[in-house]
């Protein structure tokens, strides 16, 4: 039978164990049962910060946007010195040389610009910490804005087609999970699929 209603629960409808997904041998979360699509799988769980929070236990993201900042003034600087060209977004991106280390987000969601949801913890989040990222047509799972009458709001998962039992769960983590990761591989099958973890991670 198809599940239709309800959040998925470790176990009975989902099981955490190994993943071939960006062959780095991390952990996935696999389908126990068929999943209708549409479905609420399940909330995303974790900590929830705002902004000053996720800044403050991840202070490299300080130097990041800093980064941002200053690569943009210095791009515009050199448009307007050129004759006043645009810069076209020079600078939104950091290299990879960079990028962000062990205190890296792997696990934040944003919810907005003020809320997000940090599942670094096993013991303080769920079993969705465990969903891989894919690019498309292999994603079978999009994370949305969860309704307040779940969990007071925050993001929750969603099937994006009909999931059978034993696939792998997979989402787009969205283009800022990747910045300053462009070395990674992204190869475009299921067995090569980016890396680990985790509705932009953050935006």
């Amino acid at each position: 039978a198809w599940v239709r209603l309800g959040a998925l629960q470790l176990d009975r409808d989902i099981s955490v164990r190994s993943s071939e997904v960006g062959g780095v041998g991390g952990k996935g979360a696999f389908a126990l049962v068929d999943i209708a699509p549409g479905a609420l799988i399940a909330p995303y769980r974790g900590e929830k910060l705002d902004m000053l929070g996720l800044l403050r236990r991840y202070p490299r993201l300080v130097k990041k946007r800093q980064a941002e900042v200053m690569a943009a003034a210095t791009a515009a600087a050199a448009a307007a010195t050129a004759g006043g060209a645009r810069s076209g977004g020079a600078g939104s991106r950091l290299a990879p040389s960079t990028a962000l280390p062990e205190d890296c987000p792997d696990y934040v969601w944003r919810v907005n610009d003020n809320h997000f949801i940090d599942a670094r913890s096993p013991e303080l989040s769920n079993w969705c910490r465990y969903v891989n990222h894919a690019d498309e047509p292999w994603t079978n799972v999009v994370v949305r804005p969860a309704p307040l009458y779940i969990l007071g709001g925050g993001v929750s998962l969603f099937a994006l087609r009909r999931i059978q039992r034993g696939e792998e769960l997979l989402c787009d983590y969205g283009p800022r999970y990747w910045e300053g990761r462009e070395a990674e591989v992204r190869a475009p099958s299921v067995a090569g699929l980016g890396a680990r973890p985790r509705c932009e991670r953050p935006r």
